[in-house]
């Protein structure tokens, strides 16, 4: 890889943790400022911080907006489609994104030796890590990849999204159920 290269994808990663780090960091004022932004705009604000959330890996997702849109007394049925929508929404960019400017530095890569092996495996078992990563984990990163190996969209719908809706819809259920909102 030209240093070049090395740069600019050390200075992404970087940027990356720095804000993964802060995010983290300042939870309880995440928390706050989210919950004063659901409860001044409501449902909107549901579908504008889940599509935010879904920009980049961070630990706050769709599935923690709609839960404390749900503490706030929104109706969860609503919640959960906004919440979803908003996500779907950045996920299908976000795939796009991954495949017009992704895929030709992955392309280039996966002709070398070096490197070959890795497209084989995600051609092998890309459909299922990328349902493993929307069920567990941030997976924005996978939306990406998934874009850039040009999966096609009926997969990436299949294996990425509607797991992620499943999941956003299962934590808002425990919410609804557990706490009783």
């Amino acid at each position: 890889m030209k240093t070049r290269n090395k740069v600019v994808i050390y200075f992404i990663v970087i940027i990356l943790i720095v804000i993964f780090a802060l995010a983290f960091s300042n939870l309880a004022f995440l928390k706050q400022y989210v919950s004063g932004y659901l409860s001044s705009y409501g449902y909107l604000a549901v579908f504008v911080l889940s599509f935010l959330s879904d920009i980049i890996d961070q630990p706050v997702g769709p599935d923690t907006i709609g839960s404390l849109g749900i503490g706030l007394g929104l109706n969860p049925y609503f919640v959960f489609i906004l919440a979803i929508l908003g996500s779907w929404a950045i996920n299908v960019i976000n795939f796009y994104i991954g495949r017009k400017y992704i895929s030709r530095k992955i392309s280039t890569y996966c002709e070398t030796g070096e490197y070959g092996n890795y497209c084989k495996f995600f051609h092998k078992y890309g459909k299922l890590s990328f349902l493993f990563s929307a069920l567990f984990f941030p997976y924005i990163i996978m939306i990406w990849i998934s874009g850039a190996f040009h999966m096609k969209f009926r997969d990436f719908f299949l294996y990425g999204m509607l797991p992620r809706a499943i999941r956003i819809g299962l934590v808002l259920f425990v919410v609804k159920m557990v706490f009783g909102f």
